[in-house]
């Protein structure tokens, strides 16, 4: 009887911690099985592009920095596909005139608009953000 009564307790304790604890527990275990990826850089080159702008000799310079998750084949993918991810970019950049690139709108449609570009090149991941580490237009 003792037996029975001291498994008993046991049960509504396991209960009464596994319910207490559930949350904290669920959590320590899903960081163990599969860590939350983290949001890295990769340089993303330098571009020298003529600007689409009619009589004139206008060029871009830009070098940019990618924003993406964690993964050892996107990085591997855009270091093998390199010369795909640069004529996207160079692609886009092109058809550019100097109007649009005047406002911080524009340069920040302009940057969305590559985000898409390199997006739709690879394969084995995404492109979360691009940054503009340097951007002049002569």
């Amino acid at each position: 009887m003792l037996k029975k009564i001291l498994l008993a307790v046991l049960v509504i304790a396991v209960i009464v911690l596994g319910v207490v604890f559930r949350a904290p527990l669920v959590a320590m275990v899903r960081g163990l099985v599969a860590p939350t990826p983290e949001l890295v850089l990769s340089p993303g080159g330098d571009f020298t592009v003529n600007l689409l702008d009619p009589g004139m000799r206008r060029y871009l310079r830009v070098k940019i920095s990618l924003q993406h998750l964690s993964s050892r084949a996107l990085t591997e993918e855009l270091t093998s596909r390199e010369p795909e991810v640069r004529h996207a970019v160079i692609k886009v950049l092109r058809a550019k005139a100097v109007d649009d690139l005047t406002t911080t709108e524009k340069i920040e449609s302009l940057r969305q608009e590559l985000v898409a570009a390199l997006n739709g090149v690879l394969e084995r991941g995404d492109i979360t953000n691009l940054f503009f580490v340097d951007f002049v237009i002569q």
